[in-house]
């Protein structure tokens, strides 16, 4: 009987084989985060690239605690990354980057453009990280560790803990340049900066950047990217304290928020209807006059907390208005609601329109939990009714 050819010889030899175009890890030099500054006296780009050194022995292995961090100028990202191939001696790799970092400086040009390479290079990974920092490139790269042996991983790995905080917004580079191609071309980015503390130099995150026309206009604060996150439905987490009377804080640990945005438009005439709708937990009670934790306790923390987030959205708003650049969810849902005559108002949405809005703001706080006690700190304690030691009075 004659026998059948057979494919298993075949297919073992096709996935013994290795990839044409195949480099080996020591002939790669692995880049974790990329910085681009402007350079004021040619207008060129200042690169920078934060790369882990590999440890020295046979077989390099890429454990090491070191970083090395290289600085170049060029016209261009691709050109810069060919180009620093003399000074890194190995050619690089952009397949672990996560962090991408812009000055301030280049951050107030039409920045970006510089992305678009990293958007088509299927080497690039979109869903790293961006930021603008008004600190130089170099020395952010730099900067001591805590935890990481890399900043560039330091930073990303804090962003991770975005559920216990919302005084900061992680943007990745796919939302960053999908924000900027909708209808209101207007976008946001955290601010990593450094500062000084017990330890010494450390990264921390400070603000948020407001950008419109792929330009930076302004910036928030952290109670101010607070409102901002509540306002995007990004609020994840966080405490938001208040004070009963001069030295005494309370506070509520946010659990669950949401917000609807509700708008009116007559002509060129605009009226936002927002609604904020926060659950939490009772958190800080520092009380100098000690309180029982009742339900009239409750209510009234609650409108202290109503009060406090009303008027830092309201805050939030009227200094976005000022900056001319809506980045909330306000221009959004006009669009939607009203598609026909966004195209009469579009041109001119954030220097007439937004400006100019009127803005009702309607804050609820439920504190649905008050904690494992109802008696404040140090509060005084009632003698038994029978004392079994009568001499202890």
């Amino acid at each position: 009987m004659k026998k059948g050819f057979s494919f298993l010889p075949i297919l073992i030899l096709l996935l013994l084989s290795g990839c044409w175009n195949n480099s080996e890890l020591d002939e790669r030099a692995l880049v974790h985060g990329t910085g681009f500054d402007i350079n004021k006296e040619t207008g060129q780009l200042d690169a920078y690239v934060e790369i882990v050194k590999p440890s020295p022995g046979e077989g390099e292995t890429f454990s090491s605690n070191e970083n090395l961090v290289l600085q170049i100028e060029t016209e261009t990202p691709l050109d810069g990354a060919r180009e620093l191939i003399r000074y890194a001696k190995r050619r690089l790799y952009f397949g672990h980057t996560r962090l991408w970092i812009v000055s301030e400086d280049l951050a107030k040009e039409r920045f970006a453009p510089i992305f678009d390479v990293v958007r088509r290079d299927q080497m690039n990974r979109l869903n790293s990280y961006v930021f603008i920092t008004k600190n130089d490139i170099g020395e952010l790269f730099n900067t001591p560790t805590l935890y990481e042996n890399l900043t560039s991983d330091e930073i990303i790995s804090g962003l991770e803990q975005t559920k216990y905080t919302s005084e900061f917004i992680p943007v990745r580079l796919y939302e960053f340049m999908a924000l900027n191609e909708e209808e209101l071309e207007t976008s946001y980015m955290p601010i990593i900066s450094i500062i000084e503390n017990v330890s010494g130099p450390i990264t921390s995150i400070e603000g948020t950047a407001v950008i419109k026309d792929q330009r930076m206009v302004g910036e928030l604060t952290n109670e101010e990217t607070v409102a901002l996150t509540i306002m995007l439905n990004k609020a994840e987490g966080g405490v938001v304290p208040v004070s009963k009377k001069e030295d005494e804080i309370l506070s509520m640990e946010v659990k669950q928020s949401h917000l609807t945005v509700e708008p009116t438009l007559k002509g060129k005439d605009l009226h936002v209807s927002l609604n904020a709708e926060l659950v939490g937990e009772l958190g800080d009670n520092i009380m100098l006059h000690p309180e029982y934790i009742n339900e009239n306790f409750m209510q009234e923390v609650e409108k202290l907390i109503e009060d406090e987030l009303k008027s830092n959205l309201r805050a939030t708003l009227e200094k976005l208005q000022g900056i001319e650049a809506d980045i909330t969810n306000i221009g959004k849902e006009t669009y939607r609601k009203y598609p026909h005559e966004w195209r009469e108002i579009k041109e001119g949405y954030h220097e007439d329109i937004f400006p100019n809005a009127t803005i009702d703001i309607h804050v609820t706080a439920d504190i649905f939990h008050q904690g494992l006690i109802n008696k404040s700190l140090n509060e005084p304690r009632e003698k038994p009714e029978n004392n079994p030691f009568p001499f202890l009075e």
